[in-house]
C-alpha cells in the first residue's frame, strides 16, 4: 500500500470513510470506527457508510461558516471562562477542554 494512503488512514478521525477501488473493479466503503476492546481506530466495511459521510459532509461546511452559531458559542465559552475564573483563587490555572466537532 502507498505511503501516503497508510499515513492518511493513521490520521483519520471516527466516522470518517474512505473507498477502496479493488483489482476486481469493485469497490468497498469502510467507516473508522473505535474498536471497543483496545480503545483503537479501526476500519470496518460498511453498506451505506459513503453516503452517510458524504451527507455529514454537506452540513458540516455551512455549520462552521454561521456567523451566528460562531458568536454565541464563543460567547458561551467566554461567558463560562469568566464564571471560572471569578470563582477561582487567584493564580489558579484553569484548564478548557474544548470537545468541538472534530474538525
Amino acid at each position: 500500500m502507498d505511503d501516503a494512503v497508510v499515513a492518511a488512514l493513521r490520521a483519520a478521525a471516527v466516522d470518517d470513510c474512505v473507498q477502496l477501488n479493488l483489482p476486481d473493479g469493485r469497490r468497498v466503503a469502510l467507516a473508522a470506527c473505535v474498536d471497543e476492546k483496545s480503545g483503537a481506530l479501526r476500519w470496518e466495511a460498511s453498506e451505506g457508510a459513503l453516503e452517510t459521510y458524504l451527507r455529514t459532509k454537506a452540513w458540516l461546511r455551512p455549520m462552521l461558516h454561521d456567523e451566528r452559531r460562531n458568536v454565541a458559542y464563543l460567547g458561551a465559552i467566554r461567558a463560562a471562562l469568566l464564571r471560572r475564573l471569578r470563582a477561582a483563587p487567584a493564580g489558579t490555572p484553569v484548564r478548557v477542554l474544548d470537545v468541538g466537532t472534530g474538525t
